[in-house]
């Protein structure tokens, strides 16, 4: 972005619009998977992503930590607000609230599911995958003759 704004101001004629506003959305972007994952982690630390930079860091950690609390903190000011509003507006905004609750139970029951199949499914590949070289490995072996002194091939061990 800054790059960007170097460049324009060299030349007043260089003005790419288009490209100003996808770099702000991608920031956006980065700002979103970021809070998402580090609600995420919280609730599946053992997920694959984890693992990796950024995700892997002591600064994310204590930043998911943080985000949990950020978000109960909202939670408990949005009650708040939702106490203080008439009845009828109240009842809907409960009712969208419980709306994106079950939601999200939803998709985290999903998420979790796919998770839990996608490791089974590795898992199931991974000892098949051993078996087979096993396999190999046995007729590798059996495969395998020395001739004594007689001139008669014995198999090796």
């Amino acid at each position: 972005m800054q790059k960007l704004q170097y460049r324009q101001s060299l030349n007043h004629l260089y003005k790419d619009i288009a490209l100003v506003h996808f770099l702000s959305v991608l920031r956006w972007f980065r700002r979103v998977i970021l809070q998402d994952l580090a609600l995420a982690y919280t609730s599946t630390p053992y997920a694959l992503i984890f693992r990796y930079a950024p995700f892997d860091t002591p600064l994310f950690h204590a930043f998911a930590t943080s985000a949990v609390e950020t978000v109960c903190a909202a939670e408990k000011s949005a009650e708040i607000a939702l106490r203080s509003l008439p009845e009828q507006y109240a009842q809907t905004f409960q009712g969208l609230l419980v709306k994106m609750n079950v939601e999200n139970a939803e998709h985290r029951c999903q998420f979790e599911q796919s998770y839990q199949a996608g490791m089974s499914d590795i898992t199931d590949k991974f000892l098949s995958s051993v078996e087979a070289m096993k396999e190999d490995l046995k007729v590798s072996r059996s495969s395998r003759k020395r001739k004594t002194a007689t001139g008669k091939s014995i198999p090796i061990r």
